[in-house]
């Protein structure tokens, strides 16, 4: 694995965590719909209860969705439909990956000081890309500035960006249709921001359209991770081959979702592990799991990650012993040695079950156990 690699994962995972922490975690689960009430605020703020109100961004589609309107709805229907925050945080997490990685592949010696100050700018401005949603305008308008500066404040964002550039409502405006190439140059600020931020929002451009490809079930256009490998090869910006380079891991098991839970973990920290990329594309669903993986390394990364689940499987041996006393061995079949190990580590107290005897039976079994124990010079005692 080259070090650039791994340091532009690394880069990438400390400001997306970042970003979670400052701005989901602080603005968005404080954005709520529900009734407003005071007193369930002081027994939350006390801890003793939970905001049970669903967060505003979840209750808004990201892609496809519902209307009433025909044309719409069998618009909306071409698209898998996800929540506005599900949309938001992939083309978040998609693009300061893709930045980092292409960047750090051109020129492995980038200041990375610049390369994490440019990734809090992509990250706010590729939460705020879809921001005419949460804000229920038509598709197109132009954005209200004072709704957006209210929403910078709302979410964190002008918090998280404070630590490495100041940035208007106006020139926040102006980045964001940047993205869209329909609305590029609508509404020119005043004063532009720094030039070098124009560049980035072409991968939050390339971010935005990947999850829409993923999601999409057009068909008169290629779509899922077909399509998305095929978008990644014609994209021209990009300078660092590797990024085209995936291979799709296709699994149907609905009978053991939670193996596939686990499968998806491991695939996912070998992909690292192994190359310093994750995947690019994954989800878990309905027992399906898909994944897009680097090609390089991809039969190792899928051997070590089944290799690690069946280590692990059966998930430990146990004893059972029932109200009868009777011993049961679930999670496997062990060989004498192993059995033998099992029974050295465990409890000695769960073994003393199988000594348990019914009251009405002590005054049977004692004597018999103190003729046995005689030798021993061990007197029997049964608690009661």
């Amino acid at each position: 694995m080259n070090t650039w690699q791994e340091t532009a994962t690394q880069v990438a995972a400390e400001i997306y965590g970042a970003f979670l922490e400052a701005v989901v975690k602080q603005g968005v689960m404080a954005d709520r719909e529900g009734p407003d009430d005071e007193k369930a605020y002081e027994r939350i703020a006390k801890g003793t209860h939970i905001d049970g109100r669903v967060l505003r961004l979840m209750a808004i589609s990201g892609k496809g969705g519902w209307s009433k309107n025909p044309e719409r709805a069998k618009s909306y229907a071409m698209s898998t439909n996800v929540t506005l925050l599900d949309h938001l945080l992939s083309v978040v997490r998609g693009a300061v990956l893709l930045y980092a990685l292409d960047k750090l592949g051109q020129n492995p010696d980038m200041d990375l000081a610049l390369l994490r100050h440019r990734l809090r700018v992509i990250a706010a401005i590729a939460f705020l890309h879809d921001i005419d949603k949460a804000l229920h305008l038509e598709r197109n308008s132009s954005l209200p500035l004072p709704a957006l500066e209210k929403a910078m404040v709302q979410y964190g964002l002008t918090e998280f960006l404070a630590p490495v550039t100041t940035l208007s409502a106006e020139q926040i405006r102006y980045l964001i249709e940047l993205v869209e190439d329909t609305q590029r140059h609508r509404n020119p600020p005043a004063v532009l921001p720094p030039r070098d931020y124009e560049a980035l929002m072409t991968y939050i451009a390339l971010a935005d359209k990947l999850d829409g490809i993923w999601l999409s079930a057009a068909p008169d256009q290629e779509h899922g991770v077909k399509g998305a490998i095929n978008y990644l090869n014609k994209w021209q910006n990009l300078q660092t081959n590797l990024l085209r380079e995936w291979r799709i891991l296709d699994l149907y098991d609905p009978h053991h979702p939670f193996l596939l839970d686990e499968l998806q973990r491991l695939l996912s920290w070998f992909s690292v592990d192994l190359t310093g990329i994750p995947p690019l594309l994954e989800v878990h669903h309905d027992g399906r799991l898909l994944m897009l993986l680097p090609v390089a390394h991809y039969e190792t990364i899928v051997e070590r990650a089944l290799q690690k689940l069946c280590t692990d499987l059966p998930f430990g041996l146990d004893i059972v012993i029932s109200n009868r006393g009777m011993p049961a061995l679930y999670n496997g079949q062990p060989d004498y040695p192993t059995l033998q190990a099992f029974i050295t580590d465990r409890p000695h107290a769960e073994f003393s079950q199988l000594f348990f005897i019914k009251a009405n039976l002590k005054t049977t079994v004692t004597p018999e156990l103190d003729r046995l124990l005689e030798r021993l010079r061990v007197k029997t005692k049964l608690a009661d």
